[in-house]
């Protein structure tokens, strides 16, 4: 209990540091705390924005993989998939999937 305090002080303590701004509804200057959330560091900034981008891109590229997987499946024929493995499959999609340009994704019309 007293070694949670500690950190419990320890914490608020940061949590208390200050910095300036200025509020986009009033001309003024104000003082507001620090998130504690927020990167204090530079380093913990980038590490925070690379992984923010690396997230971003990661959901475009599966919306991407999504239309070309289910273009894969409407039109390879059935034997196509009984020949070929599951390993092979993937390596196919993948080879696809860097041939097409990204705005071949967006558009369906030119899948049909």
């Amino acid at each position: 209990s007293q070694n949670a305090s500690k950190l419990f002080s320890k914490g608020s303590a940061k949590m208390e540091s200050h910095v300036r701004f200025k509020s986009s509804n009033a001309k003024k200057t104000k003082e507001s705390k620090v998130q504690s959330w927020a990167p204090e560091t530079p380093a913990d900034l980038h590490k925070m924005a690379s992984q923010s981008l690396l997230h971003e891109l990661s959901l475009k590229q599966q919306q991407r993989y999504k239309v070309v997987v289910n273009w894969f499946l409407q039109n390879m024929p059935a034997t196509y998939f009984r020949q070929t493995t599951e390993e092979a499959r993937i390596e196919h999609l993948q080879a696809i999937s860097v041939i097409l340009e990204p705005s071949f994704f967006t558009s369906s019309k030119k899948l049909k």
